[in-house]
């Protein structure tokens, strides 16, 4: 449950298999400029967060915002 992507479900089973504590979902992470940020699951046993997202998630947003995926990308790692 709560998972977005089947990928998102897939990470936190490899997770479970590498050891680490069931993680928390869909974290909401407040930014330096007060902007609140979502990332998939927390890793809070390691203070960790993780996210995954399919190639279908850039192609999709540079079409709703009218950009390349390049730039959605490059914006996601600005985040």
């Amino acid at each position: 449950g709560r998972a977005q992507l089947p990928g998102e479900s897939i990470s936190r089973i490899r997770l479970a298999e590498l050891g680490f504590a069931g993680p928390s979902l869909q974290v909401p992470i407040r930014g330096p400029r007060g902007r609140t940020y979502w990332v998939d699951f927390g890793l809070d046993d390691v203070e960790a967060w993780g996210e995954f997202d399919g190639k279908k998630k850039y192609g999709a947003l540079a079409s709703a915002e009218g950009k390349s995926p390049g730039e959605i990308v490059a914006e996601e790692k600005r985040r």
